[in-house]
């Protein structure tokens, strides 16, 4: 496991995506292997996200098209949020996922 003292704050549908990524997983782990074939990748992100394999059919074509570039390069900034400022008592930053999109090329928030 990382070692990283940065955190990255979710909030909403990311947090719900995760949870149901969590939940796919222990259900494999209970199965004693794939749900699905692990050649089936696409259909296998869309049980794991429960979201609509239409959606990750859409996302991964943006991916192939260069319209949606996911940067791997983790940057720890401060972010200003709305939430309880833990981050602040244990002085670590804010740890930004950035991804490029048509709208915003950088992928800076």
């Amino acid at each position: 496991m990382s070692d990283q003292k940065s955190k990255v704050f979710l909030r909403g549908q990311a947090r719900t995506i995760i949870a149901s990524v969590i939940q796919y997983f222990r259900e494999e782990r209970n199965q004693g292997g794939p749900l699905i074939s692990v050649d089936k990748v696409l259909e296998r992100v869309s049980l794991a996200c429960k979201t609509p394999l239409r959606t990750i059919q859409r996302i991964n074509a943006e991916i192939r098209k260069g319209q949606m570039k996911i940067d791997d390069e983790r940057t720890s900034e401060s972010e200003v949020t709305d939430l309880p400022s833990s981050d602040e008592r244990s002085g670590g930053s804010a740890e930004i996922l950035n991804v490029a999109t048509p709208e915003n090329p950088t992928g800076r928030v």
